[in-house]
Order: structure tokens, then C-alpha cells, then sequence
């Protein structure tokens, strides 16, 4: 009976080592109020409590003006769905912030994740401590963590936030008086003072990480951490064969660059030398019986730490980070061979570096390999050495394997897909043109190597995806030949006036820039409405309120024009509406997505990495089209000297006088509408409308504009 709980024993043990055990990040259970408060609401409670009576003057106006614009920063933030809450891992993490909270601070301190790659951790002002996946990911312990929110409470109870805006101001005011004051000196100034906050912050929380039961040596740690943040969270060394077999060891470097921890000079950082730091804390008294888990087991602490870990290669996949995504994925593959999502994840990432290779976009993505440190500058150089058509084969090689054992992933499927047309089309390849004989390539060439590979393991659904892409391409190819040969049978005259008269119904049937896309119904995500005076910057109050309003008005233009649209945006969220927050968190990724590939003028069709989400999006919502929609209005600024003028001169010519004075005394406006509508099917946008007038648009005058557009998008010619 012994030996068999032995066994047992040791086979659970080898089990719980073997698995990866994570949650997706989304937001569950009940909208904080955090959100659904409107900002002009917390604007005014966060003035009531922090502008004391006897501030002066000066204190109270920085304070006021601190407090309005720190709060719509933080609902931006707040409403991007980037920020987490409700979820098993804000529990744990909760239960490790609340355990160093004392009685007074637990109804004031909120903890959020954030979904986001800088490894960070910051608290506001508010009371809101928010800590990266970035930062979560490279944790080892509870302690770490423990320390950091410690570190983040400090700045909280010690007011930094605030006092920090006060001196800064203090600091450049003097420098008015003082002529002789350079700024360098100011900013001097400024670093010394953020630097002594960091320290008491080190100092406060240390201690209250001590009291809380915590080990001394996990704190040391989470400084050393930050002085490799700029590296990948995994650092095991490349294994090609996980990419593919075929790939020769000699496109590995021999030697690696050496990492250099060592800090610079942090004469003019607002933070002190990290050196500095652990060699604080060291001085600081000692805890003998502390641990590394007090609230949580070692396997909870692991959810929290492999969550952001999937979380973080997610958001590499949707910034285009496409290296760091696959090094990550391939080391957690290593690690955890049966968990699919790392392969798929692997998948992703080789079939984005293809897609800039094939666009020649290479150089968009990545500098070269001499710029980066740690094993993940292998991957870097192999890409540099491989030609568009190999990191084509390899990715569609990849994949195929891939599906060998998964059949039904349609995500695959369309990204294989996706592959072999291009793969016909750019490097003109079909299935035939990989069967070379040994006279035609050198044996130990890599395309040999590739090309062979892909005859001898090509699976039926490859063979037929390359058949039908082929068709494809030809059939494009045939229809450009016919064009062209229709064209140069022309004489040179007439050829000219049917180019010019083509570019014109080019133009004006081109869908892109029409909005003719025949949509059936659209949604609008979270409409913005901004109205900003050249004199004083964005006007915050009046544009969330004005904001609503407008939303009206795409509802009027709706009706108007009877073209079904849902609205999703913060502002409608009430306490149980979650599912809403979660929406705007997919949509909002996938849009700036596709953004960056447009900035990085790739604009053909693109299988977004949110693949599976935005398929229950497209379901939910019954329709592909999501579109960003505002009204930007800019009231002008206007010189006095310029009014003066006007005004003087008016009485020269008097009959330019009412002229004179409205130059003077009424302001002049210009309105800016633009309406970007995203195929969320096709990865893509469809149409991209800006526009612009020297009015001040008005209620109806918004509203035609609206109405205008829905008619278009409703529109097949």
C-alpha cells in the first residue's frame, strides 16, 4: 500500500510539472465603478477631496488642473479594454495587494491588470494600482509580486503622485525669476526629487513587505529582473528543429553579443540607479522566517505568471512583434509539448514574418540581429540570411505539419491558404515547380532541402490548396495579359483618352474611397466627439458631454437613412454588461492591427491574430463591418496683434468695418469627420473617409454628414 502511494505520489508530481496550467485574460463578474462613473463625476469628487482650504491659490488651480486631466487620461486607459478586472487572476492578485493593505487603505486601493508589454507597474493618484502582463510574466514568486504592489501602495499613502506635479511646478516657476536657471539644471532638479520618492517608496514598502512575512532575497530579485526587462521572458537557446528540420545549424551565430547589465549614469533618469536601490533595501531590518508564499500556493502563483505569459505573446502577435512571439512560443513549446496554443501561436508568428517577406517589409518589423541580446538573436540573424521565397516555404512547411494532427483549425486553414496564393502568385510556384531534379539545384542548397520537403510530406490539403491557388493566379495573370494587349492595340492617341477616362472611374467606383460596400448593417465603436481650442488645448468637459449627444445623432442618421447599427462603447456600460467591455477589448485590438500593417503600407488582406474572437464577434454582432467614427472641432486661435490690425484698419476703409469685426470678435472653427469602417473578416479596411470644412458643425449639420455616409455604406455601386 506504501509503494503504491509512492508511486502515485511521484507520478502527480511529474504530472503538475508536465502541465501549463492558464486562463485567458478577460474581464469578469460586475463593471467597477472605476468605469461606469462618468469622468466629469470623479473630476469633481477627486477636486473635493484633495483641494484643501488653506492651499493657496497658486496649489489649488495646479491641483485642480492636475486632477481634471490625470482622470480622462485614466478613462482612456480605463476604456481601451485593455484593463482586466473580475478575473481568478485579479482574485489572487487581490489577495496578495489586500494582505499588505491596512484597514484604512483596503476601501480606498483598487489592483487591475494591464494588458500590456512594458514591464511595469504605476498607481494613480485615485487609488488605482495597475501592474503589466509584461511584468507578471517574468515573476518567479508571491514575494516578487508582493514587493512591487508594496512599492506601488507607498507612492499611494505617501501622496507622490500629486506633490510630485506641485514641485515640478514650484521648479519651473523659479526658473521665470531665476533668468540665469537653464532648464538641464530644472530637469536636475526634477530627477533628484523623483528619485528620492522612488527611494522612499523602496524604503516604505520594504518595510511593509517585511511585516507582511516576506523573504528579503525575493525583493533583491525584482530588481534584477528590471535591468534585463528589455529581454524576451523566456532565454532558452533556439531550436530550429521546431521550426523546421531542414534548416542548416550554420545560419546560427557561434558567439552571442554579450549583455551588458552594467547602468549608465542616472544623473538626468527620473529613477535611481538600480544598484542604488537593492543596496537600500539591504540595510534595511530583516525578516528570518520569511517566505515566498503567504496568501498563495506555488500552482496559483504559475496561473498568475503563465496567464500573462499567453497574454503577452497575444499582444506581440497584434503589435506586429512577430520575433519575440515566436522565440517565446518556440521555448514554451519546448517546455510543454502537448499545449497547442504555442504551436499555433508559432504558427502566427511564422505566417506574419512571411507576409512582410513576401511585401520585400522586412526592415518594418525588425533591425538588424546586432541589436539585440540572448538567444533570441539567432532567430533574428536566420531571418536576415533566408530569401522571401525560404521563410515562404518554411512557414507553409510549418503549417502543413501542423495540421497533420489538427485537420479542423479553420485559423490554419486560412493562414496556409493565405500562404499558397502568395506563394503562387509572388514567387510564381505551384506543386509542379517543386519537383527538381538533382541536376537542376545544388543537393545542400537550402531551397532543395525545402522544396523536396514539401513534395515528399505535402498533404492532400496542401496539394489541393495549391491546385486551386494556382487556377487563381492564372486566371488574374490571363485577365492582366488581356488588358494589357487590349491597351497597346490601341493607337497612342486613343489609348491616352481611355487611360485617362479609366483613372477616373478608377476613382470614382473604387470602393476604398466611395464607401459603396453594401453593408447590411454596421457597428460603431465607441463614436468620439472632441472639441479643442488652439488656446487651451482639449476642451475635457464639454467633448464628453457633447459625446453623447453625438451618439444620438449617428442613431437619428440610422433611422434616416434605414441602415441597421449597434453602438458598443464605454458609455453604455452598465454594472452587469461585461460582455460589452470584453467586445470593445477584441475589436479595439484588432483595429490597431490592421492600423499598423497600414502604416507599414501593407494593405491586402491579412488573418488577424484575434482570429477565433472576432469569429464570435462576426456571429454576435451579424455583420463584418466595424467602423471608427468622430467629429474633431477646432476653435482657431487668433493673434491680437492680427485683430488689432483688422480692427485699425477698418476705419481706413470703412465699409470693411462688420467685416473687421467679426474677424475680431467671432471665432473661427474648422470641423474635421472621418469614418474608418474594418472587414473584420477580410483583416482588413474596406473604406477610409476624412473630411474637413471651416464651419463649426452644428446638430443638423452633423447629422447630414452621417446621413451622407450611411447612404454610401449601404450603397453596391
Amino acid at each position: 500500500m506504501f509503494k503504491l502511494s509512492f508511486i502515485l505520489s511521484i507520478f502527480t508530481c511529474l504530472t503538475i510539472q508536465g502541465q501549463f496550467e492558464y486562463t485567458i485574460l478577460t474581464s469578469e463578474g460586475k463593471v467597477p465603478l472605476d468605469i461606469l462613473k462618468s469622468t466629469h463625476q470623479k473630476v469633481s469628487e477627486d477636486q473635493s477631496d484633495e483641494i484643501k482650504k488653506d492651499d493657496s491659490k497658486k496649489v489649488k488651480k495646479i491641483k485642480k488642473d492636475f486632477l481634471l486631466k490625470s482622470n480622462y487620461m485614466l478613462d482612456e486607459l480605463l476604456m481601451s479594454g485593455r484593463v482586466v478586472y473580475g478575473n481568478k487572476i485579479n482574485k489572487l492578485i487581490n489577495k496578495v495587494g489586500y494582505g499588505l493593505l491596512s484597514e484604512n487603505n483596503k476601501d480606498k486601493i483598487r489592483f487591475y491588470v494591464l494588458k500590456s508589454n512594458t514591464v511595469n507597474a504605476f498607481s494613480t493618484n485615485q487609488g488605482m494600482i495597475f501592474i503589466t502582463t509584461g511584468l507578471l510574466s517574468r515573476l518567479e514568486n508571491e514575494a516578487e509580486l508582493a514587493f512591487i504592489l508594496a512599492h506601488e501602495i507607498a507612492h499611494y499613502t505617501e501622496k507622490h503622485i500629486i506633490n510630485k506635479i506641485i514641485e515640478s511646478d514650484k521648479v519651473f516657476s523659479e526658473r521665470k525669476r531665476l533668468k540665469y536657471s537653464s532648464y538641464d539644471d530644472n530637469i536636475l532638479k526634477l530627477s533628484k526629487y523623483s528619485k528620492s520618492l522612488e527611494l522612499e517608496a523602496d524604503s516604505i514598502g520594504y518595510v511593509n513587505y517585511l511585516h507582511s512575512g516576506y523573504d528579503k532575497g525575493s525583493a533583491k530579485s525584482v530588481f534584477e529582473k528590471l535591468k534585463s526587462s528589455f529581454m524576451p521572458f523566456e532565454t532558452a537557446e533556439v531550436a530550429l528543429e521546431k521550426i523546421n528540420s531542414k534548416i542548416p545549424r550554420s545560419l546560427l551565430l557561434e558567439h552571442l553579443p554579450t549583455i551588458d547589465t552594467i547602468e549608465e549614469s542616472d544623473s538626468l533618469s527620473s529613477h535611481p540607479n538600480i544598484n542604488l536601490r537593492i543596496a537600500q533595501i539591504i540595510k534595511e531590518e530583516d525578516n528570518p522566517d520569511g517566505k515566498k508564499y503567504v496568501h498563495l500556493s506555488p500552482l496559483e502563483m504559475d496561473l498568475i505568471i503563465n496567464s500573462s505569459k499567453v497574454a503577452e505573446i497575444k499582444l506581440h502577435l497584434e503589435c506586429l512583434n512577430y520575433m519575440d512571439a515566436l522565440y517565446n512560443s518556440m521555448c514554451l513549446s519546448i517546455k510543454y509539448p502537448s499545449e497547442k496554443i504555442f504551436k499555433t501561436m508559432m504558427a502566427q508568428s511564422l505566417y506574419g514574418i512571411a507576409k512582410y517577406a513576401n511585401a520585400n517589409k522586412l526592415a518594418n518589423l525588425f533591425n538588424y540581429h546586432e541589436n539585440y541580446f540572448g538567444n533570441i538573436v539567432n532567430l533574428y540573424y536566420l531571418f536576415e540570411n533566408l530569401t522571401s521565397e525560404q521563410i515562404n516555404i518554411i512557414a507553409i512547411n510549418y503549417l502543413d505539419q501542423l495540421l497533420n494532427s489538427d485537420r479542423n483549425n479553420q485559423l490554419l486553414l486560412d493562414i496556409l491558404r493565405d500562404l499558397t496564393h502568395e506563394t503562387c502568385l509572388i514567387h510564381n510556384k505551384n506543386i509542379h515547380s517543386f519537383n527538381k531534379e538533382f541536376n537542376e539545384v545544388t543537393i545542400d542548397s537550402i531551397e532543395y532541402n525545402f522544396h523536396k520537403t514539401i513534395l515528399n510530406n505535402a498533404s492532400s490539403t496542401l496539394k489541393e490548396f495549391f491546385l486551386e491557388e494556382d487556377k487563381v493566379v492564372k486566371e488574374q495573370i490571363a485577365l492582366k495579359l488581356k488588358h494589357e494587349k487590349f491597351i497597346n492595340d490601341m493607337s497612342p492617341k486613343k489609348r491616352m483618352k481611355y487611360l485617362k477616362k479609366r483613372q477616373k472611374l478608377n476613382y470614382k467606383y473604387d470602393e476604398f474611397y466611395t464607401g459603396k460596400i453594401g453593408a447590411d448593417k454596421i457597428v460603431y465603436v465607441d463614436p468620439d466627439y472632441t472639441i479643442i481650442d488652439e488656446r487651451k488645448g482639449v476642451k475635457l468637459i464639454n467633448s464628453e458631454k457633447a459625446n453623447d449627444i453625438y451618439i444620438e445623432q449617428i442613431q437619428a442618421a440610422s433611422k434616416a437613412s434605414d441602415l441597421p447599427i449597434e453602438i458598443i462603447s464605454p458609455r453604455n456600460l452598465y454594472e452587469n454588461n461585461i460582455t460589452m467591455y470584453n467586445d470593445l477589448s477584441i475589436i479595439n485590438g484588432a483595429f490597431n492591427e490592421v492600423l499598423l500593417h497600414a502604416n507599414n503600407d501593407i494593405y491586402n488582406n491579412f488573418v488577424l491574430s484575434s482570429y477565433y474572437d472576432l469569429e464570435k464577434l462576426r456571429f454576435k454582432y451579424r455583420t463584418d463591418y466595424f467602423a471608427y467614427n468622430g467629429q474633431i472641432i477646432i476653435k482657431n486661435k487668433k493673434l491680437f496683434v492680427d485683430k488689432v490690425f483688422y480692427l485699425l484698419y477698418s476705419f481706413l476703409e470703412i465699409y470693411t468695418i462688420p467685416h473687421a469685426i467679426i474677424y475680431a470678435f467671432i471665432p473661427d472653427y474648422d470641423t474635421y469627420y472621418y469614418n474608418m469602417v474594418l472587414d473584420i473578416n477580410k483583416g482588413g479596411f474596406v473604406t477610409s473617409k476624412f473630411s474637413s470644412s471651416d464651419v463649426k458643425s452644428n446638430y443638423g449639420r452633423t447629422c447630414t454628414i452621417l446621413y451622407k455616409d450611411m447612404c454610401l455604406l449601404k450603397s453596391k455601386e
